[in-house]
């Protein structure tokens, strides 16, 4: 099982020592990361590996969120199922058959004329 873990907040020494070092207390490892300085902003996305983690995966969020606060960041962690289930491609066919009239007044209310079903989900029409 793995985590995203994401950091923003105003760049300053030790913010990524801080954040590995509450993931590897917990037995959490870090499988990737990258990080950008953008002027005086910092980001940073880690992919954390959780299978081993020694504590509830509630009590890792609230450690790391309790860090950032501290620190005034925004720290924030995600679940590997929940980020997939929000990031899943959309189907190439509808559930229930072509596109409704409904779906068809509305794409050609916001001046789009959609064909087929995928057409309306990637324009984001219904």
């Amino acid at each position: 099982m793995r985590a995203v873990i994401t950091v923003i907040g105003k760049d300053m020494v030790g913010i990524l020592a801080r954040v590995s070092s509450i993931c590897a207390e917990n037995n959490v490892n870090v499988v990737e990361v990258t990080q950008s300085i953008l002027q005086d902003l910092f980001a940073m996305i880690m992919m954390v590996d959780i299978s081993k983690c020694s504590i509830p995966f509630q009590d890792l969020v609230d450690a790391l969120t309790a860090i950032g606060e501290g620190m005034g960041l925004t720290i924030h962690v995600m679940h590997e199922d929940i980020f997939n289930s929000m990031h899943r491609p959309a189907p190439d066919s509808p559930p229930q058959g072509d596109i409704s009239s409904a779906n068809k007044m509305f794409c050609a209310k916001i001046a789009v004329n959609c064909e087929n079903w995928k057409q309306c989900l990637t324009l984001r029409c219904f």
